[in-house]
C-alpha cells in the first residue's frame, strides 16, 4: 500500500515539475535535474519506513538515526535527507509521530483504561512524560490526558 502511495507521489511530483516547466519556460534545468535524486530519496525512505515499522521498531526508546542507517545500509546523512525530503519532517519528528499514533490507538482502546499517561509514554518509546506530551500535542493539538478524558464521557 505504501509503495503505491509513494509511487503516486513521485509521479505527481514529476507531472507538476513538467507542468511548471512548460507553464514557466524560465524554470531552470536544475529543477529537472533533481528528479533522479528525489526518486532515489523516495526509494531510501521506503526502505527506512518499512524497516522502522517492521515489528514496530519505533517503539524502542533507544532507536537512533545511526542504528537505522546501519540496518538499512545507508549513511546517516542519506537517512536524514530521505526522511526530511519525503516525510517533510526531521527524523525525530517522524519517529515521534509514529509513536504518538500508536499511543492514540492504545489510549482509545478500553482494555488500556487503567494505564497511566506515564505508562503510555513508556510503552510507545518516550523516555519521559514531558516529551510525550509535547509530541502528542504537536500531532493531535490536544494532550493525551484530554483525549483520554474525552473518550470516557
Amino acid at each position: 500500500m505504501i509503495e503505491v502511495l509513494l509511487f503516486c507521489l513521485i509521479m505527481m511530483l514529476f507531472i507538476v515539475v513538467i507542468y511548471l516547466k512548460f507553464r514557466k519556460p524560465h524554470l531552470d534545468s536544475e529543477t529537472l535535474d533533481n528528479i533522479p535524486q528525489l526518486i532515489e530519496k523516495e526509494k531510501h525512505f521506503r526502505a527506512i519506513d518499512q524497516w522502522i515499522k517492521e515489528d514496530k521498531r519505533y517503539l524502542d526508546s533507544n532507536l537512533k538515526l545511526e542504528s537505522v542507517a546501519r540496518s538499512v545500509h545507508l549513511s546517516e546523512k542519506q537517512v536524514s535527507s530521505a526522511v526530511n525530503t519525503i516525510s517533510c519532517q526531521n527524523f525525530n519528528s517522524y519517529i515521534n509521530k509514529l509513536r504518538v499514533t500508536e499511543a492514540k490507538r492504545l489510549l482509545l482502546d478500553p482494555s488500556y483504561n487503567h494505564y497511566t499517561i506515564e505508562a503510555f509514554a513508556e510503552m510507545v518509546g518516550f523516555s519521559n512524560k514531558v516529551s510525550f506530551y509535547k509530541a502528542f500535542k504537536k500531532v493531535y493539538e490536544q494532550s493525551p490526558a484530554e483525549l483520554k478524558k474525552s473518550q470516557n464521557h
